[in-house]
């Protein structure tokens, strides 16, 4: 009988330990969740704005369909025409409807995130030569300098830190040796998963006075206002397919301190406990190819574009509100929440990988498999785990009432 009370708190330890590594383990990271993540699986819209009767409106829905195939494919852009006097006008919002009212004006083009901010691109003349028009439009939203090989070194390097200098010299030169120290001691380290960070972040100057920089800028939410003289020194971290993941960090909060947590916390288990904030983030426009996809899938261990590797952490959330500062590390420390993600319908982008195509599918049909989802999985254990524990508790008082008969 002094056996099985000895037994009895021995093996309820254990239980609450089994259950609580089964409810927290995750196979990938917040890292991971970069390759894997809805934000760069949900496209940028570029839209041609036009009517039905400008000159060279029926030229310039080929156009469009030419030029996509040539630069959009395997990107996380589609592009399409939509005529302000037919009955898809809605798509767009009314701001633009009345702002391109006047057909002089038009076909115009303009972007949309997969967050819905939109990014007025201005006038495409057609007048002579629509697809070279269209052609040198798109050109600029798949790529530029600092895009230009950046899949792979995504793939390659633990992330790529982004590093937008401000007007301050004396800052930018402390900042960018902070982030460098920081880069440097994670090297090496062990993440949450117990695998070894190899490789150190790369870290890129993203010159904010760049035109051709344009697209990177408003898609990360790094665009300087107008008439705006003064610039804090920014950086951020670009992980998987071109997503961040954490808050950017600038002023007096980008610091080796700041930057080390953030590198360290890409390390950290993607698991129902993770902050909403760390699993889903802003995307750049950009290409994915079957070679890249090819790399990612060696230097991961896992296909990231495999429908049940997405329905694996289908649940991630999106905070509502972009983060700014420490929005992110105090988010984490306050614990978990949850706020819903409606679908967002995605159009199949021409030439597009069929695997693409299934993984859009199982994310706007709304289908659910039929297997057990982590959800019921965590009640499922949660309410054995709970049932042993009364049959335990029962033992041990009937262990109890006996030892003292």
């Amino acid at each position: 009988m002094k056996t099985l009370r000895l037994l009895l708190p021995v093996i309820a330890a254990a239980t609450c330990l089994l259950c609580a590594t089964i409810l927290t383990a995750c196979p990938y990271s917040i890292r991971d969740s970069a390759f894997i993540g809805r934000g760069s699986r949900v496209p940028f819209r570029l839209v041609f704005l036009s009517t039905s009767t400008i000159p060279g409106n029926d030229k310039l829905g080929e156009a469009v369909k030419t030029a996509s195939a040539a630069w959009l494919r395997d990107s996380n852009v589609v592009a399409r025409v939509v005529e302000l006097d037919g009955p898809e006008k809605n798509e767009v919002g009314t701001e633009f409807q009345e702002r391109y009212s006047d057909d002089s004006l038009l076909p115009a083009a303009i972007l949309v995130s997969p967050s819905g901010d939109t990014l007025d691109l201005g006038q495409v003349d057609i007048s002579e030569k629509p697809l070279d028009a269209v052609m040198e439009r798109m050109g600029s939203i798949a790529e530029s300098p600092i895009r230009r090989g950046l899949q792979e070194k995504l793939v390659k390097h633990w992330c790529v830190i982004l590093f937008m200098p401000g007007t301050d010299e004396k800052r930018n030169t402390a900042a960018l040796a902070d982030i460098e120290a920081a880069a440097k001691a994670i090297t090496g380290r062990k993440t949450e998963l117990n695998k070894s960070i190899d490789t150190a972040p790369l870290i890129l100057t993203l010159d904010p006075k760049n035109p051709e920089e344009e697209i990177v800028l408003w898609s990360l939410g790094l665009t300087t206002p107008d008439g705006e003289e003064e610039r804090p020194a920014r950086a951020l971290a670009l992980a998987g397919r071109g997503e961040t993941r954490g808050p950017t960090l600038e002023g007096e909060n980008l610091d080796k301190e700041k930057m080390s947590e953030l590198l360290e916390m890409l390390g950290r288990s993607c698991s129902c406990t993770t902050s909403p904030v760390w699993l889903i983030g802003k995307a750049v426009p950009l290409t994915w190819s079957p070679e890249i996809r090819s790399m990612a899938t060696l230097q991961l261990g896992f296909d990231p574009l495999d429908p049940e590797v997405l329905r694996s952490i289908k649940g991630e959330k999106k905070k509502p509100k972009e983060l700014a500062g420490l929005g992110g590390f105090e988010e984490f420390e306050l614990g978990y929440s949850e706020v819903t993600i409606d679908p967002v319908p995605v159009e199949e982008t021409p030439g597009a990988a069929p695997e693409a195509k299934s993984v859009s599918e199982i994310e706007n049909t709304g289908e659910e498999s039929t297997a057990p989802g982590p959800d019921f999985i965590r009640t499922l254990v949660i309410a054995l785990g709970a049932l042993l524990l009364v049959v335990l508790a029962t033992g041990s008082a009937i262990a109890r009432k006996g030892s003292g008969n």
